[in-house]
């Protein structure tokens, strides 16, 4: 029987949006009005124009794709 000391912690992958016109709080703004039920703990714009996106639990992930 495993036992929490045995367990390993995962963590969740993260998402990069690409192609997006889209400003850092206009995403916000999007992902707040259409789906509210996601959960985020970062969102970050790079250089290149692309977003990555930090998800904090498997339900908020796959909504997210």
């Amino acid at each position: 029987m495993a036992t929490k000391a045995n367990q390993h912690k995962f963590a969740i992958a993260p998402l990069i949006l690409e192609g997006t016109s889209l400003n850092k709080l206009q995403l916000n703004d999007m992902i707040k009005q259409h789906m509210s039920d996601i959960k985020l703990t970062d969102i970050q714009f790079n250089r290149a124009g692309n977003f990555t996106l930090y998800a904090c639990d498997v339900k908020s992930f796959n909504r997210l794709l």
